[in-house]
């Protein structure tokens, strides 16, 4: 029973959507070429013009062998007229039939009459509308002049022309004659056959033309398509030719500016990011004309990862060598950071210092420090080992974690500025790192009383330090690995870089 609801769609099977909107979705990923465009706009235009063209000629040739029909029906018809005035005066009948049999018998005429002033027909041959009762008899005072005529049957249409015979000014019969219009429909026929043939052929060289010149002028707007295609792909396109001296030329001319000034300018953002934070380039980049000195106050974290005993390690090596030491060790901080959001916000000589919830916000800034120091000893470790398998000595790191209200911004001057956290907790975390074990994790009591950190990070009380500054002591936590839940998402940010687990 129809219960007048919508039937709703079948358990499993997705609804399709309705046909209009499927073909406007189709049709919207279809892309008509400017040349075909061209070559359609170019062809209705002719197409319109030569089918205007062409009915114009028809109709001045239809007119034309209207006029031409009848001045020769006029014509035949007055000339019979004129020879018949005597006969008929006479009452000859033997002289009009050798008249009629004279005047007819030759296309287009299909026939001819004589009639009487009482409108007896007198003689006549071949086709007569009058004789065959399709049209009344010729009245001697009016003559109908010209009309068309359609017989019965599957006789073909003629005009037939009605000329009165005079005698002075007495009306003595009607000399009739009737044309044929089959050649008057032929020739347009032919004239119809002959203007299409020449719209066709026109239309045929109208497209072939404008598809070249539209091939022609497309040419250049594709080059600039492939070109802005490869520059938004990173890659540097090839420089478009600028010997046109159109507005074509002018814009091909106009783009390589741009895409010179483009590449330059991503090449100065890639060097930008080399230096600070992608992050951190993303964000100055962004407001690059509202860059000014200040900063915002937030709570965040903050990592010092400090390479222990380098000054003794460099007296013995070059100074290239210091130079790649350094790169190779220092370069694991970027690694460890990247996995759980942090941001390196300088390098101090053998000293890494990193950020976490800045600039970008995020509520577990503290345990995504912990996580990013665990790794970076691991990954450090792994790199020892094969240092060591190399007969070379090892390198440590210390490592101290802190978390609190710190102002983040650019500092400097107008002529020279840094983007970087300044504050206690900053200050904190960095007489922190000197306090730690070599391998070690080094944590404040701000860190170790984030819940989150808590709940997935091993940790021992270490013995309080004295801190330059603060009257009391600080208490701090030495990280001794992680639980469950802290593994299982170290995990999966090492995954995410690639870099194996150390054994």
């Amino acid at each position: 029973m129809d219960t007048g609801r919508p039937t709703a769609p079948t358990a499993g099977r997705p609804a399709r959507r309705p046909l209009a909107a499927r073909l406007r979705a189709r049709a919207a990923g279809w892309r008509v070429p400017v040349a075909w465009r061209m070559a359609a706009v170019v062809a209705a235009v002719a197409c319109a013009a030569m089918v205007l063209l062409a009915a114009v000629i028809v109709q001045s040739q239809q007119r034309v062998l209207a006029r031409q029909m009848a001045e020769l029906g006029r014509t035949l018809a007055g000339q019979l007229a004129v020879a018949a005035r005597e006969p008929l005066l006479a009452d000859d009948l033997l002289a009009l039939e050798v008249l009629v049999a004279g005047s007819g018998g030759r296309p287009p005429v299909l026939g001819t009459a004589l009639y009487g002033p009482d409108g007896r027909r007198l003689a006549g041959r071949g086709a007569d509308p009058f004789a065959a009762g399709t049209a009344p008899a010729p009245d001697p005072r009016t003559a109908p002049g010209a009309f068309l005529w359609r017989p019965t049957g599957d006789g073909e249409p003629a005009t037939v022309f009605v000329v009165p015979v005079r005698h002075r000014d007495l009306a003595t019969g009607h000399a009739v004659v009737v044309l044929s219009r089959a050649p008057l429909a032929q020739a347009l026929d032919d004239a119809v056959r002959a203007v299409l043939a020449a719209v066709a052929m026109v239309l045929t060289l109208a497209l072939a033309a404008s598809l070249v010149a539209g091939r022609r002028l497309s040419a250049p707007i594709l080059r600039l398509l492939d070109a802005s295609r490869a520059l938004g792909e990173g890659r540097r396109p090839a420089r478009l030719p600028e010997r046109r001296n159109d507005e074509i030329g002018h814009l091909m001319a106009a783009f390589n500016q741009m895409a010179e000034g483009l590449i330059q300018k991503r090449q100065v953002e890639q060097v930008f990011s080399r230096f600070v934070s992608p992050s951190v380039a993303r964000e100055l980049l962004a407001r690059v004309d509202r860059v000014e000195l200040g900063g915002r106050r937030v709570v965040a974290s903050v990592l010092f990862a400090d390479i222990v005993g380098f000054t003794e390690l460099a007296e013995s090596l070059s100074p290239e060598a210091v130079a790649a030491l350094l790169n190779e060790y220092l370069s694991l901080a970027p690694r460890a950071a990247a996995a759980f959001g942090g941001t390196v916000d300088k390098f101090i000589g053998d000293c890494a210092m990193v950020v976490f919830g800045v600039p970008e916000p995020d509520p577990e800034h503290a345990f995504h420090a912990v996580a990013a120091a665990v790794l970076l000893q691991r990954l450090v470790a792994a790199r020892n080992r094969t240092r060591e398998a190399a007969g070379q000595p090892p390198v440590r790191f210390r490592v101290a974690i802190n978390t609190g209200p710190m102002l983040a911004g650019t500092l400097g001057s107008r002529e020279r500025m840094e983007y970087t956290v300044v504050g206690d907790a900053v200050n904190l975390a960095a007489r922190l790192s000197g306090v730690g074990e070599p391998g070690g994790v080094v944590l404040s009591e701000e860190v170790w009383s984030d819940p989150l950190v808590r709940a997935r990070v091993l940790a021992v009380r270490g013995r309080p330090i004295r801190v330059r500054g603060r009257r009391r002591p600080v208490a701090t936590y030495t990280v001794t690995g992680l639980r469950a839940e802290g593994e299982a998402l170290l995990a999966e940010a090492k995954a995410r870089l690639g870099a194996a687990e150390p054994a």
